[in-house]
């Protein structure tokens, strides 16, 4: 310990503000689970008898379409999953609708899926203007009613099942 200086030699010093030393905060694991919940249709995903489920069907628009299948390709690659693809039709696009659900289709193709659902009228239109099929297995339905029924031959245990569509 120091003694302390002389009064008249500390006022002749300027003034110097107080540091306290900082004491870091204890910080939560580094691998501290997620607090958010997914919404429902936003690519959420659940688990279902051994299948997971991503459920992309609050809306389909080209962009999310495509992030929707990047995402899923990316999961099943990490789990070792085979991939199962359901697309919707992706309403309200107008005049730009059959370029677009062709995109959709070629996008869905180039994702390495084992397999492509397809549910309406839209995609069953692009289906038909291919020049060329696609080179995943595809089968085309009617409405989300028939493809459900359908569904269950289709998806094993272990898969990965994006549903995307409007």
């Amino acid at each position: 310990n120091e003694p302390a200086p002389p009064a008249e030699a500390a006022e002749n010093k300027p003034s110097q503000p107080t540091v306290e030393p900082h004491t870091p905060e204890p910080h939560a694991p580094k691998e501290a689970p997620l607090a958010a919940t997914p919404l429902p249709g936003r690519l959420c995903p659940r688990e279902t008898s051994g299948v997971l489920i991503v459920d992309g069907g609050y809306n389909s628009k080209p962009r999310a379409v495509r992030a929707a299948l990047s995402a899923a390709r990316e999961v099943a690659e990490r789990r070792g999953a085979r991939l199962v693809i359901a697309l919707g039709d992706m309403l309200e696009l107008g005049a730009v609708s059959l370029a677009e659900h062709r995109e959709m289709l070629a996008a869905a193709d180039r994702s390495g899926a084992d397999a492509l659902i397809l549910v309406g009228s839209e995609l069953a239109s692009a289906v038909a203007a291919l020049a060329e099929p696609l080179q995943t297995p595809l089968r085309l339905f009617a409405d989300s009613a028939a493809a459900g029924a359908a569904v269950a031959g289709l998806v094993q245990a272990g898969d990965l099942w994006l549903v995307k569509g409007s």
